[in-house]
């Protein structure tokens, strides 16, 4: 438990405040912060103090280092790691992009979930049961991995849905190195569906690579960016991935047990390339496309 008087990492009420004032309320500038902390500061020069800040970049620190609920952020970096040219070797080729995220597996552990039917509830029952159809006459049961295993036996199914729109971000912010990509699941209770809030959650930023008009049709950076997409996702969803085999204790932690599942994406349509995989079409009208390894 933490004591009352423990502003971390912040140094004091004021400090939160005056955080909270500057970039959440008022949204000031970069600039505009600077100013205010100039003449805060020469004011505060008679009594030999000084202000919360000495400047915008130690504001944005101080709140980066904010510790957000028992997950933190983490961030991995990528870069291209195909062969480069010797001369006129493209900026993109040779940077480094970071991706930040929180760990959807620790958010989902941290969350208190109602187990319900997602969407009509048939895609949840196909994931998790036998399947019957007829082919040729013939009944045939395709039965999913979930229920070969008998450890997975009275679990619930949690599927997984995750969603993305860089375009929301650059037209609001007019910022574009990064866009967002969101985490909600298909056991979201009734209630919280109809209050439209607390179903969904921010889980990572996903990385942007550029290159100048020239190189923006290169089919090598196309792929490299829909490989980057990929490795991203892989990544973040890594702490997932046995839990999509093993059941895992949740709740009371002995009883209640359960199994996740990748649900849909919900993207635009630009994004959806990305998704797909596309890299262009081909010369004949066909779709030519790229192994993601996912």
């Amino acid at each position: 438990m933490k004591s009352p008087d423990d502003w971390t990492p912040y140094r004091n009420q004021l400090e939160l405040e005056a955080a909270e004032f500057l970039y959440t309320e008022n949204q000031m500038s970069a600039c505009q912060i600077d100013k205010v902390l100039y003449y805060w500061d020469i004011t505060l020069a008679v009594h030999h103090d000084n202000p919360p800040f000495a400047d915008h970049k130690d504001l944005y620190n101080t709140i980066n280092a904010t510790p957000l609920g028992d997950v933190a952020w983490q961030s991995f970096s990528l870069e291209f790691s195909g062969e480069k040219p010797a001369e006129d070797c493209p900026l993109w080729m040779q940077q480094s992009y970071d991706v930040w995220f929180w760990d959807p597996h620790a958010i989902e552990k941290d969350e208190k979930c109602h187990y319900k039917d997602f969407m009509l509830g048939d895609w949840a029952w196909h994931q998790s049961v036998c399947v019957p159809y007829s082919y040729n006459f013939a009944l045939i049961l395709v039965w999913d991995k979930i229920t070969q295993d008998l450890q997975t036996h009275g679990a619930a199914f949690i599927p997984i849905i995750l969603g993305s729109d860089k375009t929301m971000v650059s037209v609001a912010t007019g910022q574009n190195d990064y866009y967002p990509l969101y985490l909600s699941i298909g056991n979201v209770h009734n209630n919280v569906q109809h209050a439209h809030c607390d179903a969904l959650v921010l889980v990572g930023f996903m990385a942007i690579p550029k290159t100048n008009k020239k190189g923006v049709n290169d089919p090598v950076f196309c792929k490299f960016k829909k490989q980057m997409f990929h490795s991203s996702l892989s990544k973040i969803l890594t702490n997932l991935k046995p839990g999509m085999m093993t059941p895992e204790g949740c709740g009371d932690g002995h009883y209640c047990h359960v199994i996740y599942g990748l649900g849909p994406y919900i993207v635009d349509y630009e994004e959806q390339v990305v998704l797909a995989g596309i890299v262009k079409i081909g010369a004949e009208g066909t779709w030519m496309e790229y192994n993601s390894g996912l």
